[in-house]
């Protein structure tokens, strides 16, 4: 009890009858105010997720909290979402490993653990290492239904991003599909898509073509050092030149396309760039280009063939993250809010810290 409340109560002690009830009425709230104010400065309270703000702010709050009781499990959760949303991969996968040793069955923190190495460019080194370590995490939720569903999809995203798919589709299809949610079943369905498309494109083998002479690698080089200085028309009929000499090469075909593209003939440089990929398709640039020239200039008829070739070149060069806007963007012309939140969250988490 505080000291002004033991004065108040002296200074009551004689006081009429017909006002007494309402004095310890009075009395009893002072005395939990007091006790209240003790308490909350004895240890502070459990930090809930914060709403909207400044992300960076958010993570200085939460490193507080966890400081002060480091013992909370939902804080470091918390803090580790936050940092990989920052896309600090690193600082979220300490945070989120400090959330399950004090907490083994936090299912969301395996989850959003397992999703961070997904994405994290030591994965392939550390891959037998981190294996281990998200199996257990399956081990420690198995008794909880709902969320040893979400920390196996996490998994088998991770097994995906290491190109372990037939691991990843094998432990996708044992889920029980009868107690899946919505929301689950419609994760799992785009999972196994991107799984599928990953399958195809490493299963994809680029046409042998013709050596290059001294003479033609030379013409390219030429041609290469037009496009760069603008000189598009010199390009176009250098690259003619090395087509004639050496028919089945493919440089002459991405001179081309660039080119066209540069004068801003779409129709000629979305042509060329098909041909390419049939030939070369583990050609990263050419899906890239191809899907960006559909996507801005190709209207709503080529929204489909736009994101598959952005799928594509995704699969084959995960570090081009600007993509995953432009997958946003397509999916939003095409009235799909939940594909465009999707590669949203996969663009704040893979685009730098800035």
């Amino acid at each position: 009890m505080c000291k002004r409340t033991i004065v108040q109560m002296s200074m009551y002690t004689k006081a009429p009858k017909h006002i007494g009830v309402f004095v310890w009425m009075g009395i009893c709230t002072l005395c939990v105010i007091c006790t209240n104010s003790t308490d909350a400065h004895a240890k502070p309270p459990r930090t809930r997720p914060l709403a909207g703000g400044d992300p960076n702010k958010q993570v200085l709050l939460y490193q507080q909290a966890l400081a002060a009781d480091p013992g909370d499990a939902d804080t470091a959760f918390n803090l580790g979402q936050t940092l990989a949303r920052l896309g600090r991969l690193v600082e979220a996968q300490e945070a989120l490993r400090h959330a399950v040793d004090v907490a083994p069955n936090l299912w969301k923190a395996w989850a959003e653990l397992a999703n961070v190495l997904a994405d994290d460019p030591r994965r392939w080194e550390r891959r037998d290492e981190i294996t281990r370590t998200l199996h257990d995490g399956l081990n420690f939720t198995a008794s909880e239904p709902a969320g040893h569903i979400n920390v196996t999809l996490g998994v088998a995203n991770f097994e995906r991003s290491i190109g372990r798919t037939r691991e990843a589709r094998a432990r996708l299809e044992a889920l029980p599909a009868a107690v899946l949610t919505t929301i689950e079943r419609k994760r799992v369905l785009d999972l196994v898509e991107r799984i599928s498309v990953e399958e195809r494109t490493q299963a994809l083998i680029d046409w042998p073509e013709p050596a290059t002479s001294p003479e033609v690698t030379r013409a390219i080089a030429q041609a290469e050092a037009a496009l760069a200085r603008g000189d598009h028309q010199k390009a176009l009929a250098t690259a003619a030149e090395i087509e004639r000499a050496t028919p089945g090469l493919r440089a002459p075909r991405w001179l081309r396309a660039r080119a066209w593209s540069a004068l801003g003939r779409y129709d000629d440089a979305a042509r060329e760039l098909t041909v390419l990929v049939q030939l070369a398709p583990s050609f990263a640039p050419a899906w890239r280009h191809l899907g960006l020239v559909l996507a801005i200039h190709g209207g709503a008829l080529e929204a489909d063939r736009a994101d598959e070739a952005l799928r594509h070149a995704l699969a084959l060069e995960p570090a081009w993250w600007d993509l995953w806007l432009e997958r946003a963007r397509i999916a939003s012309r095409r009235g799909r809010p939940a594909d465009v939140e999707r590669a949203l969250e996969r663009f704040s988490l893979a685009a730098p810290e800035r």
